[in-house]
């Protein structure tokens, strides 16, 4: 499946070791299954690789949506991609078809945030990453901005985005094609858990965020 790369792993060794409990305590909680996106019929050839390009599987440790590279090439690069506040992978995984077609060697994690009550919706349920508790914009000096995570939900989501670049690693992609997006409260995490990584990646991306 994935061709072992040597370098750059020694040094990530000991943190995949220590995400592999936060990686069990997941699937204890959470279920999955599988699913393909119906695809285009027209042109036969390029039916097949829209058909590839849309076929996902939901991993059962984070119920996050994961492409694989296509017709089951090896690996050669990786995007994990997180979505915004009351916003779930599909989405953005369909949006970004055209673009697994065009990388047909790289594989695509979305990852899921889990639901949570908003402090600022009157605790209301959303999807989230972490916790506001301010409705007001966000911005330098703004209570959220400024916020030291006391419920420790944004730490938990920093963790389980390391827990898959590392994952990642273990299976023998280097650092460097590894490379994390965000939108929104996602761009904020991505921000967040790339440089506290502690591994140099092949670089992140912020799409409306912040520093948090």
């Amino acid at each position: 499946r994935f061709r072992a790369m040597p370098s750059d792993h020694d040094a990530a060794a000991a943190q995949v070791r220590s995400v592999r409990p936060l990686l069990a305590a997941a699937r204890s909680r959470r279920g999955g299954g599988e699913q393909e996106v119906e695809a285009s019929r027209k042109r036969p050839r390029r039916g097949a690789a829209i058909r590839a390009s849309q076929a996902w599987t939901l991993d059962h440790s984070t119920a996050s949506l994961v492409f694989e590279p296509l017709e089951g090439g090896a690996c050669e690069a990786a995007v994990i991609w997180l979505h915004g506040l009351d916003d779930t992978p599909e989405p953005w995984a369909n949006r970004l078809a055209a673009e697994r077609r065009r990388r047909p060697r790289w594989k695509w994690i979305h990852l899921r945030a889990p639901e949570r009550a908003i402090t600022c919706y009157k605790r209301k349920v959303h999807s989230a990453w972490g916790d506001f508790t301010d409705p007001e914009k966000l911005c330098v000096g703004s209570r959220d901005h400024e916020s030291s995570d006391p419920k420790g939900w944004f730490a938990e989501s920093v963790a389980l985005v390391h827990a898959t670049v590392f994952g990642l690693l273990s299976e023998g992609l280097a650092p460097k094609r590894v490379a994390i997006v965000g939108f929104s409260q996602g761009a904020a995490l991505a921000a967040e858990a790339s440089l506290t990584l502690g591994v140099p990646l092949a670089g992140w991306i912020m799409l409306s965020g912040w520093l948090p």
